[in-house]
């Protein structure tokens, strides 16, 4: 209705009108209008429904301390880095949230923290945060290490694992590194490829070498061989062997 014809309404229809603007039309575009505390996300494809996930107060609160922690770590302070990603993960803890936001902010807290246990060159605890994201997504995603319907949760489980890997490299065992790297390169991390075929080319050198230096079944043949030739070419020796 224009206002024009508005005034031209009798009161008692005015009235009305202003009922059914209030009362019917306001409340149906607030329901429809979006809102910042629900958050939306498309899960399997565009065929996908669509599910909204409410965000709760301490998933925003342990974002905000995550990312104090990741300004820290870029600062190179990864004692205070450290501090701010135990306590945004206590955030998480305090009032037991589980969903899949709560995952993914966990989980970024134990790769990250990961990375700088590795700086402060303390890799035990680097591949236990590791473990610790990779676990966190596992509860929450699914453990299937090559599903596809969380690209987030699948970018997050490559870089776990390829931290993982440099730091069992850095303890020496090269086995557990080829694994996590090899699984991490084929999720498209790209850091993981050098690495895994590093990691390759040093454990066929490593099983060459201990082919080489280990004795094989043919030596001893070859030492009979040669007692032989030697008996054959001493005449006394090999008439004082025969009865």
């Amino acid at each position: 209705f224009s206002r024009k014809t508005a005034m031209k309404m009798a009161p008692r229809q005015r009235c009305v009108l202003l009922v059914v603007v209030f009362v019917v039309w306001a409340p149906v575009t607030a329901l429809l209008r979006p809102t910042t505390r629900l958050r939306c996300e498309v899960r399997g494809g565009a065929s996908a429904m669509l599910q909204v996930e409410e965000v709760s107060p301490s998933v925003v609160s342990a974002r905000a301390l995550k990312e104090e922690a990741d300004a820290a770590q870029r600062r190179g302070d990864f004692e205070a880095a450290l501090r701010s990603y135990g306590e945004a993960l206590g955030a998480l803890a305090e009032e037991g949230t589980t969903s899949a936001q709560a995952a993914l902010v966990a989980a970024g807290c134990h790769v990250n923290a990961a990375r700088c246990r590795s700086k402060l060159a303390d890799h035990d605890a680097a591949v236990r945060r590791c473990s610790e994201a990779i676990a966190a997504l596992d509860d929450e995603f699914s453990s299937n290490v090559y599903d596809t319907t969380f690209p987030a949760a699948r970018s997050l489980r490559s870089v776990a694992l390829y931290r993982r890997a440099t730091a069992y490299d850095a303890l020496g065992d090269q086995t557990r590194a080829l694994d996590d790297a090899s699984v991490a390169a084929a999720l498209g991390e790209a850091r993981a490829e050098p690495l895994a075929q590093r990691l390759r080319e040093e454990a066929f050198k490593r099983h060459r070498a201990q082919m080489l230096t280990t004795p094989t079944q043919t030596q001893p043949v070859g030492h009979l061989a040669d007692a032989a030739t030697k008996l054959l070419a001493d005449p006394k020796k090999l008439a004082g062997l025969l009865p």
